[in-house]
């Protein structure tokens, strides 16, 4: 929501994957859950946003749950933080705040056996062996085709599930989540997103009835797209966002509510999740970048109640309900807090000090503080198109 993926350019720079998205294709996502087996997550530590862009998307559109980090020390939190949550980590060695094969020899000597396939420009023999010492399960050379990247992922995820078969089995048919491949009387069987999706909604509880709601929860989430909010032209019944306006900015008021009016049919409602500031303060705010404006989210901008009114009027969206639950906005904070600073030991050894500490201090305590206060609050609306 916050950072859409850009269609990437007709040409493809020599450090890039050699298959490129096609132009104007969304990426789309699958997420297949079960009780013995949830989406397969990958960690994707790569620093250079151009290449880290193109494989978040085909990794998304191949039905994959993608954390994307660009520095060594975020690698290593998120490795730390989420044990046991990643099937498999694709590793750049040419990262900042700690390089990749640094980053992999502590992982190996803190016991975390995750899968990793090294991705890299390095190579030479030498740089190969390195890796594959350090604790690498593969090695790949950029530039290379996204295809032989997915097989390489398909090898390597296909030794844990020798270890416990997480296979969603009926009579003569199978589908394994962790390669999204289906056999029928083991031949292969060629489904879209879609029709997997469904396979699995109805694998995973042999003899269970599923509503029509329930399948097509199904179908939504196998139909998930990544893209920028001015480039959706269908219309539809509903529409929700939660919490993406305040990363709008005020210059793009107009665009975002414009494109809701759009896209709602007639008759149609929205429903937003929007942050809101106290309408007394509105002008000395918008004047003034606060703390979170230049430290936070650069370029937010957070509305008032009258100026949301405002700007929903000028493009027919009827307010017709509202629920405010600020003071339960400001509890979550603390709990944030509360854990953030528990889980502090853990991660001042990966290079995280003082300023870092104090920084997320004081914004978790500035927002707690601006909840408590009423100066900022939480809303949940719903705007009917008249």
């Amino acid at each position: 929501e916050r950072s859409p993926i850009p269609r990437p350019p007709p040409s493809v720079r020599s450090d890039w994957p050699t298959r490129s998205m096609p132009e104007g294709h969304p990426a789309r996502v699958s997420r297949f859950t079960s009780a013995s087996h949830s989406a397969m997550r990958i960690l994707l530590i790569e620093d250079d946003p151009m290449i880290g862009k193109t494989l978040v998307a085909a990794l998304q559109q191949d039905g994959y749950a993608v954390d994307w980090v660009k520095e060594g020390q975020a690698g290593r939190l998120a490795l730390d933080t989420a044990e046991g949550a990643y099937a498999l980590v694709l590793l750049d060695l040419g990262l900042p705040r700690k390089n990749g094969l640094e980053l992999l020899k502590e992982v190996r000597r803190a016991g975390n056996r995750v899968r990793v396939l090294i991705l890299t420009a390095r190579d030479a023999v030498s740089d190969r062996v390195a890796g594959l010492d350090a604790g690498a399960d593969d090695y790949l050379v950029k530039p290379f085709n996204l295809d032989e990247l997915a097989a390489r992922m398909r090898a390597l995820l296909r030794r844990d599930v020798a270890r416990g078969d997480n296979v969603l089995r009926n009579g003569n048919l199978a589908l394994d989540p962790a390669t999204r491949t289906v056999t029928r009387d083991g031949a292969p069987v060629d489904l879209s997103n879609r029709e997997l999706a469904l396979l699995a909604a109805l694998l995973e509880g042999p003899g269970t009835a599923l509503s029509k709601a329930q399948l097509e929860e199904r179908l939504a989430l196998s139909e998930s797209m990544f893209q920028d909010y001015r480039d959706e032209t269908g219309t539809y019944d509903r529409i929700a966002s939660i919490e993406m306006f305040e990363a709008v900015g005020e210059k793009f008021w107009p665009t975002f509510f414009g494109k809701v009016r759009d896209c709602l049919k007639p008759g149609g409602s929205a429903g937003l999740q929007i942050i809101t500031i106290n309408d007394n303060d509105f002008e000395y705010y918008r004047a003034k970048p606060d703390f979170i404006q230049r430290y936070i989210f650069p370029g937010g901008m957070l509305p008032s109640p009258m100026a949301l009114a405002k700007v929903t009027k000028e493009f027919g969206l009827a307010l017709n309900g509202q629920v405010i639950f600020g003071q339960d906005y400001a509890r979550t904070l603390i709990e944030w807090r509360e854990r953030f600073a528990k889980a502090w030991p853990n991660i001042v050894p990966l290079g995280f000090d003082d300023r870092f500490k104090r920084l997320w201090d004081f914004y978790l305590y500035y927002c707690e503080a601006g909840f408590r206060s009423e100066y900022i609050d939480v809303r949940q609306l719903v705007y009917v198109k008249s």
